[in-house]
C-alpha cells in the first residue's frame, strides 16, 4: 500500500510517484493535499489490477503447459 501515515512513508510515496509514475518532485510537492490523495488511490488500484492481471496470465500460461503435457 502507498500510504503516508509516517514521515517514511511520505518519502516512500514521493519516490515511488517520481521514479515509477515519472511526476517531477515540484509537481508533487505542489499538490493539494486531497489531489495527492486521489492520485495516490488511483495508483493503488492500477498497481492491484497489474497484480491480478500477472496473475491470470500465469495461470493460463500453467494451464496451457498442462494442456500440452498430458497430450504427450
Amino acid at each position: 500500500m502507498i500510504g503516508y501515515d509516517t514521515l517514511r512513508n511520505w518519502f516512500q510515496t514521493n519516490f515511488t510517484l517520481w521514479k515509477f509514475h515519472h511526476l517531477s518532485i515540484v509537481d508533487i510537492e505542489r499538490m493539494m493535499p486531497w489531489e495527492r490523495q486521489l492520485y495516490v488511490g488511483m495508483l493503488e488500484r492500477w498497481e492491484e489490477h497489474q497484480k491480478r492481471e500477472v496473475a491470470r496470465i500465469k495461470q493460463e500460461m500453467e494451464h496451457n503447459a498442462r494442456k500440452i503435457a498430458t497430450k504427450k
